[in-house]
């Protein structure tokens, strides 16, 4: 007498037939070459996978969450959470937000990318320079956290599938794009002529911004409570103090002061050779704003402020820019620029793939794991 199935249940052939495609996918998963096959998204004709798809959504992330690292919680966002189940604007989600920050990167760079193939423009030495800093950081980090390798890290922060080749690959392509961009301002950029005219239709009062070299040193936090206290904040002003007092003992002059700023600030980001350049009210501290723009100081005087969370040696180097000149260059070129992107997308299209996005939203049953934030763009 011939078997039959039990009801409810299908036949093992069956059931092998169904099995075996799921596992091959999961194994395929497994090895990344999904992840690296699979179109995620087509950008006016390139092709990009969900490998390449993630390594720019994270980007955006990174981007965002280093910027707005003190306010997170005002704006919303809490990276501890699933992005998925958090609302950006009560429309979208933080996923849906950077998802389209993403997308637009990715269209940005391709047609930066594309004008530069065309133009011939490589910048070789700058992307190698870019890519070398680069890995070095990603090295620095590896040993810092206890990670065994770069591919580790590479696999733990992207997906199973990201190498090093493919990560340098996009994030050199970033850096060509950028450079590119930057080209593109001497080429499209308006003339003298056109700032003037574009700051005497405003109207409005000159509003000059300043020349200056900065030193900072940040009163460290305690220990204890978590928070810089009063000795912490005379470590800080010792040191600056003893700043000034090295370079009025070396001779003193503008040029000393901006090279010792470079060598001893304490703060993240310092040009290389110590001068800011047309700095508005707003870019700098309260305390160093209202000493440079209401205190009304001369070339080459300096002096020793608080600010917020340290003390900052100042230097005036002179008047800078009217700041409506700035502005008009920015608007100017922004104009230009957006024309000319406008006439390279016309009629061209982007396209989301749903099984691509959907093999980049997945990873061990989450959309979008939320990883740690490691550094700038990491």
């Amino acid at each position: 007498m011939k078997k039959t199935a039990a009801k409810g249940k299908l036949p093992p052939h069956v059931a092998l037939i169904i099995l075996i495609p799921v596992i091959l996918v999961l194994l395929l998963l497994n090895t990344g070459w999904l992840q690296g096959m699979v179109p995620a998204v087509t950008v006016y004709g390139q092709s990009y996978s969900a490998l390449e798809f993630r390594y720019y959504f994270y980007d955006a992330y990174y981007d965002y969450v280093n910027e707005h690292a003190e306010h997170l919680a005002e704006l919303g966002l809490d990276v501890s959470k699933a992005l998925k189940d958090q609302s950006f604007d009560g429309e979208q989600t933080w996923q849906d937000h950077f998802k389209a920050e993403a997308l637009t990167a990715l269209e940005e760079d391709t047609l930066l990318l594309e004008a530069a193939e065309e133009a011939g423009y490589t910048a070789q030495e700058e992307v190698q320079a870019a890519c070398d800093a680069r890995l070095e950081e990603l090295r620095q980090y590896c040993v810092d956290t206890g990670l065994k390798s770069l591919g580790d890290y590479f696999t733990s922060y992207y997906d199973t599938g990201m190498t090093q080749d493919l990560y340098l690959e996009l994030y050199s392509g970033q850096i060509l794009a950028e450079s590119y961009r930057k080209a593109l301002e001497e080429e499209l950029g308006p003339s003298e002529a056109d700032v003037e005219d574009y700051v005497a239709a405003l109207g409005t009062a000159a509003d000059y911004t300043a020349d200056l070299s900065l030193a900072y040193f940040e009163a460290e936090a305690d220990r204890v409570s978590g928070q810089p206290e009063q000795r912490q904040w005379d470590n800080a002003q010792t040191l600056g103090e003893a700043f000034l007092d090295r370079w009025a003992q070396e001779g003193g002059g503008t040029e000393r002061f901006c090279a010792m700023a470079v060598a001893y600030t304490r703060a993240e980001e310092v040009p290389q050779d110590g001068v800011w350049t047309d700095m508005a009210a707003d870019d700098l501290e309260d305390a160093v704003a209202q000493w440079c723009f209401q205190g009304q100081p001369a070339v080459g005087e300096t002096a020793l402020l608080q600010g917020e969370k340290g003390w900052w040696a100042v230097c005036y180097l002179g008047q800078g820019e009217d700041a409506r000149a700035i502005q008009a260059r920015q608007d100017l070129w922004q104009a230009r620029y957006d024309q000319w992107r406008a006439q390279r997308q016309a009629d061209r299209t982007t396209a989301t793939h749903a099984l691509g996005m959907a093999i980049a939203r997945d990873l061990n049953g989450e959309d979008y794991q939320v990883i740690p934030v490691i550094g700038d763009g990491a």
